[in-house]
């Protein structure tokens, strides 16, 4: 199935909504649900309707990528380390933040790959991905620094742990770019999620107790399955799915509207108030997102 552009622009901008409401959801549940017991069940969701829509698609490479089996566990481990310190952050930190400050990725993107790409280090030297990667790296410093307590425990925690997450987010990109770049990346997403979602599982099993989603209430049961259905399984369905129209720059431009739409959701439901400082911070972070997103480049994905 062909799909044109126009279309698929509009399946980029439903994209970017589902990711912007991503971190609302983590944050909302993480009043019922410790760490990993959220991510086992949010990645087992999404797993599932993953697998769903995979094995309709794409069956025939659904079934070749289990014979790559060893490079899902390695690209899984850079998931379950991801998805643990990003989930922790925003245990301590609101949504908007942790969005804004998650855009640090561009730059480990930009380091990373001249450091282990040769043939990416022409277009890295370009003006536009050396100005917009500082703009990028002096947004998130403007974010961190305009905002109110941010010498808490807590704060200096979350910052760390935003950090740590995006720079095992670069990590898994590189190493999907490196290794399995051969591989259609909708075939065998489903396979590292569900191996994440058994390891998370198995963490919470271990330091938590996964069974008290049995006494959640149902609605609390229901958000809970609808993020990981949405924000990770569809979501990343539909991005995979609708880049082939746009092509990977427009697309990251498009989804450079995602923590706009955090920040809304983050004000009316938890009174999330960016400062002044921060909102000047946050839109250069996103302009030299736009411009290196205009530049030719490693494609890296998102998360949720």
């Amino acid at each position: 199935m062909k799909l044109s552009k126009r279309w698929g622009i509009v399946l980029i901008a439903v994209t970017a909504c589902m990711f912007g409401i991503g971190p609302i959801f983590v944050r909302y549940l993480s009043q019922y649900l410790d760490v990993q017991t959220q991510n086992a069940f949010r990645y087992l969701s999404g797993s599932l309707s993953l697998f769903i829509i995979v094995s309709i698609f794409f069956h025939k490479e659904f079934k070749q990528c289990l014979k790559m089996w060893p490079k899902l566990l390695v690209a899984s481990f850079f998931i379950i380390i991801m998805q643990t310190f990003w989930t922790l952050s925003l245990y301590r930190i609101l949504p908007a933040l942790v969005s804004l400050i998650g855009k640090i990725s561009i730059v480990f993107t930009v380091v990373i790959s001249f450091a282990l790409f040769p043939e990416e280090r022409e277009s890295i030297k370009s003006a536009k991905y050396i100005l917009g990667t500082l703009l990028c790296l002096s947004g998130v410093i403007g974010v961190i620094l305009f905002k109110e307590g941010v010498t808490s425990l807590q704060m200096k925690w979350g910052i760390i742990f935003i950090i740590s997450a995006n720079l095992f987010w670069t990590f898994y990109n590189v190493y999907v770019h490196k290794t399995l770049r051969n591989y259609n990346t909708v075939a065998f997403t489903p396979y590292v999620f569900a191996i994440s979602a058994c390891a998370f599982f198995l963490i919470a099993l271990i330091k938590e107790n996964p069974l008290v989603i049995i006494y959640l209430p149902l609605k609390v049961l229901f958000i809970l399955f609808i993020s990981g259905l949405f924000c990770i399984g569809l979501a990343h369905s539909i991005y995979y799915f609708a880049i082939r129209a746009t092509g990977i720059a427009l697309a990251s431009s498009i989804l450079l509207i995602s923590p706009f739409l955090t920040a809304i959701f983050s004000y009316f439901i938890f009174g999330e108030i960016l400062t002044m400082g921060q909102l000047i911070s946050g839109a250069i972070i996103l302009i030299g997102g736009y411009i290196v997103s205009k530049s030719k480049g490693i494609k890296y994905h998102r998360r949720s």
